[in-house]
């Protein structure tokens, strides 16, 4: 099983050289967007990001060409979209100064499911399999509808319900309080005491699962654990040791959250789950004030390959490490 280990994604600027996509700086975008709107969850923004990342590590899996910096803007206001937020999307379209949205075609043609695959694999930020079972359940609701020639916005709006809706194909469109399919306090009672202690201290944070696309993320915060092992400076060897008993607890909590949404959707195990680290350099640079630059970078990918090897290659499932410094 592939093991995406989330880096370096790469991307073509706008003067055609290729550069390290910003996930803070795309993070600080987002958080003003929503803001404009009165939405303040702190997961919403951390959300997107993940899914797009996803998909950009995804396309460096299949051997595709580094995406245009343009593409991934696209993408982002597409997640926006499907997560129940299109007047977020419009507000970053704006904000990126990208170009308004091409008049739909209103062309009727006969669908099949190669044309659904075909159409949902252009328009959406998914994998392949991610698409293929998408395309069947698009396929379900249209055929429920009737209809035996659709437009390609149809086929469009289609998906975004169903991936609001998860399998559920019979009830209203998700409206914007049932977006969610675990919010915070539906995830603690997963975790066992050595879980919960980890939550009750800050040290790891479990986001909430989204309905539309539906991932078990988990958040570690470098610098509430280094406090909790007392005042600094703390010696490296400390912080190693204390880091590697922490481990197995956190492999439990995305076991316990991936299992329990993919007992709830059918199409869930489809989903990888994320592990995003956080504020590692900062820990660092606080514990360690006295290491070089090199040294510093040298001990923050040490205990990222620790988080690689005990918890991600240990994973039955496909697990993305995603590093955060802000």
């Amino acid at each position: 099983m592939i093991k995406l280990f989330s880096n370096h994604c790469m991307v073509v600027d706008a003067q055609g050289k290729a550069e390290t996509y910003d996930f803070d700086a795309l993070r600080n975008v987002l958080q003003v967007c929503f803001e404009r709107h009165s939405v303040r969850e702190f997961w919403l923004t951390e959300h997107v990001s993940l899914v797009v990342e996803e998909q950009m590590l995804q396309r460096r899996a299949e051997g595709a060409e580094l995406p245009p910096e343009s593409l991934i803007d696209e993408q982002v206001a597409l997640v926006l979209r499907a997560s129940g937020y299109a007047e977020v999307a419009a507000d970053y379209e704006r904000e990126r100064g990208l170009a308004p949205p091409e008049i739909p075609s209103i062309e009727l043609l006969p669908w099949n499911r190669k044309r659904l695959e075909k159409r949902l694999g252009a328009d959406l930020p998914l994998s392949s399999a991610q698409v293929q079972a998408l395309a069947r359940e698009v396929g379900t609701a249209i055929e429920k509808l009737g209809m035996k020639n659709v437009g390609d916005e149809l086929i469009r709006q289609v998906a975004i319900h169903v991936l609001q809706l998860g399998t559920d194909h019979s009830g209203p469109v998700s409206t914007r309080k049932n977006d969610w399919l675990f919010g915070v306090a539906d995830l603690r009672p997963l975790f066992d005491s050595a879980g919960s202690r980890l939550a009750q201290l800050s040290i790891c944070r479990a986001l909430p699962v989204s309905r539309a696309v539906p991932r078990a993320r988990l958040e570690f915060n470098h610098m509430a654990f280094a406090e909790r092992l007392g005042d600094g400076p703390l010696m490296e060897i400390t912080v190693l040791t204390e880091l590697q008993r922490c481990l197995p607890t956190v492999r439990d909590m995305l076991g316990a959250m991936r299992d329990a949404i993919c007992t709830t959707l059918d199409h869930a195990h489809y989903h990888p789950a994320h592990l995003v680290l956080r504020d590692a350099r900062r820990m660092v640079e606080t514990q360690f004030p006295n290491l070089s630059r090199r040294n510093t970078r040298r001990f923050v990918e040490e205990t990222t390959a620790l988080f690689q090897k005990q918890v991600a290659d240990c994973a039955p499932y496909e697990l993305i490490v995603s590093v955060r410094n802000s």
